[in-house]
């Protein structure tokens, strides 16, 4: 178990601030108030969330091969993009149309 803080402020010792939870409650926590960098918004990205979007829409269309050179990343990024294991199905209208049925 962690000590969780409700108010979003590390150094608060406030216990009517403090929870329990796990480390998954914690990062859960953490997706949901937009505190984690992810897509374009992490540091080392070398892709756009649009570009990403792009990739998703040609699959099949292009080869994998194909789009690696054209924006300059490895084939097994585009397979990863393309199978959404990697940059998550985001808010867009395309990304919308392309997530799984849950």
């Amino acid at each position: 178990m962690k000590v969780l803080h409700k108010c979003d402020n590390p150094p608060c010792v406030n216990p009517d601030h403090l929870e329990l939870g796990t480390h998954a409650d914690n990062m859960r926590d953490m997706a949901e108030r937009g505190r984690s960098s992810r897509g374009e918004q992490h540091p080392p990205s070398k892709l756009t969330d649009a570009e990403a979007d792009e990739i998703r829409s040609l699959k099949g269309a292009v080869s994998q091969s194909v789009l690696a050179k054209r924006y300059s990343v490895n084939q097994s990024t585009i397979s990863l993009i393309q199978s959404g294991r990697r940059r998550s199905l985001g808010n867009s209208p395309l990304c919308a149309s392309l997530a799984p049925e849950r």
